[in-house]
C-alpha cells in the first residue's frame, strides 16, 4: 500500500509496505503529523498560574503581578501595546485572559516582538492558540517589509478549548519583528474576553501545537517545556533585582572621588543588550550599618557576563562603603533589556 505522507514542515514521505493495513497506515499518518515542530516563541505555555507563585510553574511573570493593564510587558516577552488601560491581562491556573475594557476597535493585545527572525521568499508561518472567548479576535504576523498579515475568528465556545491557526507564505525575503495573539476586534463590549492556555509559531503549514483525542478534546501534543530553560530565555530581556542577588544587598565594589559608588550585581544570565533599570525609585543606599543614605541617582555604567554594573551617583555622599539594596515592594526594579 502507498501513502504520502506530508510531514510537519512540508515534507513528503511516501509509505509503500504491503505489511502494513490500511488503519496502521492512518495511525502511522497521525502520528507524524502530531510530530512537533520547534515553537520559535518564548512563555508560550500559560497553565499554571504564574511563577510569582514559586515552584517553577508557567508563565514565567518576573514582574510578579497577577493582574496587567498599564502599557508595557506583563508576563515574560509578552506585551501590551501603547494604549494600555484598554486591555486588562490576567493570569489564570489554566491560562491567561485578555479582555477588553473599552469599546474601542483594535484595543492593545498581547504581543511578542523579535530581535531577528530572518525568513526567506516561500517560507511558510503558522500561528496557532488554543483559546475559549466570546469575542471576534485576530491572530496577526508583523512583518517588516510585508507589514501586517492577520486572520479573523470567532471563538466557538466560552467553555471547551478550541485550536485557531493562522498560516502565511512570504513573498519575499522578510524579517517577522512581531506576532499577536488575542486582539479583541470589532464592536466588541466591554468585558469581552478571550482565554489562551498556549501558542505556537513555527514553520511549515501544518499546526503541531494540538490535537484533538477520542472524545474531541483539544489537547496539547507537547508536555510543558523545561522551566529552567525557559526562564533562561526570558531573563536576556529582563531580571528583577531581587532575583539577580537573593538577599537583596550588594557591596560597594569601587568607591570612585567623593561623589559616585560602583556596584556589581550578581545575575544568573546574560542580558540581551544595555539594560535599563525600571523603578530604580525603589533602590537605596545604605551604610554598612544598614543606615539608609537618601538623595542617590542610579543608573547602568556597564554590563557583561553574569553581572549589571549600576553606578550610584550623590554629590559629596561623605561614604567610605556602602550596599546597595532594594525595598520589599510589589514593584521592585528591573533590570529592562526588553525590546
Amino acid at each position: 500500500m502507498s501513502r504520502d505522507i506530508i510531514l510537519p514542515g512540508g515534507d513528503k514521505l511516501q509509505l509503500f509496505d504491503s505489511r502494513y493495513t490500511g488503519q496502521q497506515v492512518e495511525d502511522i499518518l497521525t502520528k507524524a503529523l502530531r510530530q512537533a515542530n520547534p515553537n520559535l516563541l518564548d512563555n508560550w505555555y500559560f497553565i499554571g498560574g504564574g511563577s510569582q507563585q514559586g515552584g517553577g510553574r508557567f508563565p514565567v511573570n518576573q514582574r510578579g503581578k497577577t493582574e496587567y493593564t498599564e502599557s508595557g510587558y506583563t508576563i515574560d516577552r509578552w506585551s501590551i501595546g501603547v494604549n494600555g488601560g484598554n486591555t486588562k491581562l490576567d493570569i489564570l491556573e489554566d491560562c491567561i485572559r485578555v479582555t477588553k475594557l473599552i469599546a474601542i476597535y483594535n484595543p492593545p493585545c498581547p504581543q511578542q516582538v523579535f530581535e531577528n527572525y530572518k525568513f526567506k521568499a516561500g517560507t511558510t508561518l503558522t500561528l496557532s492558540i488554543l483559546a475559549r472567548g466570546n469575542a471576534t479576535t485576530r491572530l496577526t504576523f508583523g512583518f517588516k517589509s510585508a507589514g501586517e498579515k492577520f486572520y479573523d475568528y470567532t471563538p466557538t465556545s466560552t467553555i471547551n478549548w478550541g485550536l485557531y491557526s493562522f498560516t502565511y507564505t512570504l513573498t519575499v525575503d522578510d524579517i517577522l519583528s512581531f506576532v499577536n495573539i488575542g486582539q479583541l476586534m470589532l464592536s466588541n463590549a466591554v468585558g469581552n474576553y478571550l482565554e489562551i492556555s498556549a501558542a505556537k509559531l513555527e514553520e511549515g503549514s501544518n499546526q503541531t501545537l494540538s490535537h484533538q483525542d477520542d472524545d474531541g478534546n483539544w489537547v496539547l501534543n507537547d508536555p510543558p517545556p523545561n522551566f529552567a530553560l525557559e526562564l533562561e530565555k526570558c531573563q536576556r530581556y529582563q531580571i528583577p533585582f531581587r532575583y539577580a542577588n537573593s538577599d537583596l544587598r550588594v557591596r560597594a565594589s569601587v568607591l570612585n572621588g567623593t561623589d559616585y559608588l560602583f556596584f556589581m550585581v550578581p545575575v544568573p544570565t546574560s542580558l540581551r543588550g544595555r539594560p535599563t533599570i525600571e523603578n530604580a525609585d525603589d533602590l537605596a543606599v545604605t551604610t554598612i550599618k544598614n543606615e539608609f543614605q537618601s538623595g542617590f541617582i542610579f543608573n547602568v555604567q556597564g554590563y557583561g557576563p553574569g553581572y549589571v554594573m549600576i553606578i550610584a551617583y550623590k554629590q559629596n555622599h561623605g561614604l567610605n562603603d556602602g550596599c546597595l539594596l532594594s525595598w520589599k515592594s510589589p514593584n521592585p526594579p528591573l533590570f529592562n533589556s526588553n525590546l
